[in-house]
């Protein structure tokens, strides 16, 4: 189930690349549709963020396979602002793409712990002003 979940929400992903004027922009579609999917399945993310953490390690080291292409996407993003020098050139790409996974996945986190009393969604403009001022040149 979460394959398939992560998938649609990758295939989601794509799709609205292609729309997108630039990795700003691309960005928030990103954390966008993390945010939408998540809190439109509350149970999905309950899964995601809760449940599977407590699993064995072989299934988390499953789980990160699942995520890999996700993280990759989130990563070409991080490199095409380089390129449009929209993105400081001075980041490690690697790190920083985690950051940005970790930082939406705890957003959802607490917004699970809270008991779902604010809008996902509604985080979405401050977490995007917060990655992008650290991005930025």
């Amino acid at each position: 189930m979460f394959r398939e979940k992560l998938g649609e929400m990758i295939a989601k992903f794509h799709a609205s690349l292609e729309t997108t004027t630039g990795a700003k922009d691309a960005l928030r579609n990103v954390c966008q549709i993390h945010f939408t999917v998540l809190e439109n399945n509350p149970d999905l993310a309950f899964v995601t963020q809760i449940e599977l953490r407590q699993s064995s390690l072989e299934l988390r080291k499953e789980i990160g396979k699942i995520i890999k292409p996700y993280i990759v996407l989130i990563e070409r993003i991080i490199k095409q602002g380089i390129e449009e020098k929209v993105f400081r050139d001075d980041l490690d790409v690697k790190l920083t793409r985690l950051l940005i996974f970790g930082s939406m996945d705890e957003v959802v986190t607490s917004w699970l712990i809270s008991g779902q009393k604010y809008s996902l969604v509604g985080q979405l403009d401050g977490t995007i002003t917060f990655f992008l001022k650290g991005l930025e040149p």
